[in-house]
């Protein structure tokens, strides 16, 4: 089995994520360099144009796939760099009280939202009317959203920032949306983004508080791309493995089914449940 393979199948959540982010971004400035090799003419402009989310709904409406393509698409590298800090550390945090699903469909949603009050923004308020086709691309929105929902649902939580300073989730919520509103200058049509993605967030944590749950309706598109279908037990897979090592067999380390299931128990338990023949049935398989 390859390594990555096995890499990705015991990856949280946000670690997928951010592979995914990355590597698209690593894809875009690839073909951006291959082109300017070949003395052809960059490519940027018609990917960005059909990725990102354009601010005019006459171009969304017949480009709809950019309301998620958008969220994959970052502008740099620090762009990129800071959303995907933030996310892991928010999916810390928020991982702590809720599942992946959960995380799975505030993320999304969070973009989505942001998306939906940048293309409002940009078509009802005269004062945006001279910056028609402002195209907006990164997780921000989803990664403030994701924030904004475990800062509300648990505001005297405390976290420790840069090591140094205690501070209740309360606070660092106040802080990321005076930011928000101090910095609205600088980046006008980002900025309305995110205040979607953190008006979901502040929803989805005043609802769950109140055993709705808002973001239910992507459930099932997480379990379509995470969710395994059940096997049986580990532990009578697991001695039947037992067995056959005594016996011979590389075999019983080729046998799928028995690295799904250790991988399903890594998935729920952490790797550190696993036992030492786990770990080492896991480790040879990993090499092939």
């Amino acid at each position: 089995m390859n390594k990555a393979v096995v890499f990705w199948k015991t990856s949280n959540l946000a670690i997928k994520i951010i592979v995914i982010n990355v590597l698209i971004f690593l894809l875009f400035h690839v073909i951006d360099i291959i082109f300017d090799i070949a003395g052809l003419a960059p490519p940027a402009n018609l990917l960005m144009e059909n990725i990102g989310l354009n601010s005019m709904y006459q171009i969304f409406l017949i480009k709809p796939w950019t309301l998620i393509t958008h969220m994959f698409m970052h502008s740099g590298f620090f762009h990129l760099f800071f959303n995907m800090l933030m996310l892991f550390f928010t999916y810390r945090l928020f991982i702590q009280y809720f599942e992946d699903r959960d995380f799975f469909s505030v993320y999304f949603l969070s973009g989505i939202s942001g998306a939906a009050l940048f293309l409002l923004a940009f078509n009802i308020i005269p004062s945006l009317s001279n910056k028609v086709g402002t195209i907006a691309v990164g997780a921000s929105a989803c990664v403030y959203g994701t924030l904004a929902a475990i800062c509300a649902y648990k505001p005297e939580e405390r976290v420790r920032l840069y090591g140094v300073f205690n501070i209740k989730l309360f606070w660092l919520l106040f802080i990321i949306i005076f930011l928000n509103i101090i910095n609205y200058r600088s980046n006008i049509g980002g900025y309305w983004g995110h205040f979607g993605g953190i008006f979901f967030g502040l929803a989805f944590a005043y609802y769950r508080k109140k055993n709705v749950n808002i973001q239910k309706p992507l459930f099932i598109i997480y379990d379509f791309l995470f969710e395994k279908r059940r096997r049986s037990p580990l532990k009578v897979v697991h001695s039947s493995v037992k067995r056959n090592i005594g016996t011979t067999s590389k075999s019983a380390y080729s046998n799928e089914d028995v690295l799904n299931t250790i991988l399903d128990k890594i998935s729920k338990s952490g790797y550190d449940s696993l036992t030492k023949e786990e770990k080492r049935i896991l480790f040879d398989l990993s090499k092939k």
